[in-house]
């Protein structure tokens, strides 16, 4: 019996150890940049621009369906050392709607920046999720109105995002099924689309982006 219970406690003892080695590999994924054709890890504060596709629609009553919808916008912001996505800016892009009860485009009115978008683990998949910054949660306000009487929505994005390299020149993020609904105070957001494009900023030295 002791016999048993020894090999038990080995082959325990070897599943956790693989848990850990797993884990390991997973939050070794990082960002990387081209130079001179030669890629490497992100060690210095390294600038990056793109453009986001972005729908967010409330999902409670009576504002169900309301949002924005924007198309080629554009952000500014920065791959950090530390291995983190930073947004300093977002604008507007010229096709840039609100939906339903809302009446204010909301881009212009995203908050606490610069926002963190950072790597974790679900399951056994790499994912980005957004992360609380030096000035809070990355927000939206919404501001809609229903029968005279206007109501704000904080909406806190704390949300995933599925990546991939494209080209082999930058990264791509979207919202998927495993993108949880966001805070939008009593109510729920619910997102759409592709938020952001990971892209080298010109003038840097940096040829190409990617995740490893």
């Amino acid at each position: 019996m002791r016999f048993v219970c020894k090999r038990l406690a080995i082959a325990t003892m070897a599943v956790v150890a693989l848990g850990v080695m797993t884990a390991a590999s997973a939050s070794a994924t990082e960002w990387q940049v081209r130079k001179g054709g030669t890629w490497g890890k992100v060690t210095e504060t390294t600038p990056v621009t793109g453009s986001y596709n972005v729908e967010l629609t409330l999902t409670e009553f009576p504002y169900e369906g309301s949002g924005f919808k924007c198309e080629n916008g554009s952000y500014k912001g920065n791959l950090l050392g530390n291995n983190t996505l930073q947004i300093t800016s977002a604008e507007n892009g010229a096709q840039c709607k609100t939906l339903g009860h809302c009446e204010v485009t909301p881009a212009s009115e995203s908050r606490n920046f610069p926002w963190a978008v950072e790597f974790y683990t679900e399951g056994t998949e790499s994912r980005l999720r957004f992360a609380k910054g030096t000035n809070g949660w990355p927000t939206i306000t919404l501001s809609c109105r229903v029968g005279g009487i206007e109501e704000r929505f904080e909406c806190k994005l704390n949300t995933t995002l599925k990546y991939s390299n494209v080209l082999g020149v930058f990264v791509e993020t979207r919202f998927d099924a495993k993108s949880p609904k966001v805070e939008c105070g009593a109510s729920k957001g619910e997102e759409k689309g592709s938020f952001v494009t990971v892209k080298p900023k010109s003038g840097t030295g940096v040829e190409a982006i990617r995740v490893q």
